[in-house]
């Protein structure tokens, strides 16, 4: 009985987890991670094409003072510049998630290989890491998402000040 109490005393981060237990959690986190820093890569770089194309198209060199942006183009730019942002915005949700649902993974095997766990208790952060979960899943698809119309928004940007030269 006193077995029980000191392990129950133990805090979570002292419980040991079999060796092979949590590995591949960890891996397959860290390669959405990875695919999620390339997402938001992409994205800080199309923030940075629209202000510099916007830069030298609405500040012209001395020497071609004529041209000007349509309202078309400035739409399609302001669109690819949302669509980043929010891009950007989703990634970063996708990371807070991801993380947040391992360690709530992590809690809720702890829980169980203390021993005297309280079932609910377990249940509940088992819910919570798959609620975490679908977030996560949300966020990186909107983030794709929003970077694939971003790039459209910035072509179509692209084509229209090309057709306008």
């Amino acid at each position: 009985m006193s077995d029980n109490k000191e392990s129950r005393k133990t805090p979570l981060g002292l419980i040991k987890v079999e060796e092979g237990t949590i590995e591949h959690d960890i891996q397959l986190q860290e390669k959405y991670q990875g695919f999620n820093s390339e997402l938001l890569r992409l994205a800080l770089l199309g923030i940075t094409a629209v202000g510099l194309i916007s830069l030298k198209v609405l500040i012209p060199e001395k020497d071609n003072q004529e041209f000007s942006m349509t309202d078309s183009t400035v739409t399609s730019f302001s669109l690819s510049l949302l669509f980043f942002g929010v891009a950007s915005i989703f990634t970063l949700a996708h990371r807070y998630y991801s993380v947040d649902s391992l360690a709530f993974h992590l809690e809720s095997l702890r829980e169980e290989i203390r021993g005297n766990a309280n079932p609910l208790k377990v249940d509940e952060k088992r819910i919570t890491r798959n609620k975490a979960l679908l977030w996560s899943k949300t966020a990186i698809q909107l983030a794709a998402i929003c970077l694939g119309l971003g790039c459209i928004s910035l072509a179509t940007a692209f084509f229209l000040i090309i057709r306008q030269m």
